[in-house]
């Protein structure tokens, strides 16, 4: 017989807010500073905008590994390319 762990978990205490992930942190942080822009905003100055309003404390460990996830992917919808994006191959290059 197996037993589901979730019967072990305490159950979370319904006075406190479910806590969010930073993930969501830095989505919605991202997007207070998306809906200050105007449309036709420079891809530099957007850049600027995202990159002041980080909202974690230090640019390290993995609270920095999302924000620069959740800013990649933002950006590129703007015309951003990583610089640690891949070259993209044409047809008619023969394969490896």
């Amino acid at each position: 017989m197996r037993v589901r762990t979730v019967t072990f978990k305490r159950p979370r205490d319904e006075k406190f807010a479910p806590q969010k992930t930073w993930g969501e942190i830095a989505r919605e942080t991202i997007a207070t500073v998306h809906k200050g822009l105007p449309e036709d905003t420079p891809l530099i100055i957007r850049r600027n905008a995202i990159d002041a309003a980080y909202p974690f404390s230090v640019r390290k460990h993995y609270p920095y590994k999302i924000w620069c996830r959740e800013r990649r992917n933002y950006l590129e919808r703007f015309g951003h390319i990583p610089e640690n994006a891949k070259p993209q191959k044409s047809e008619g290059e023969p394969q490896k």
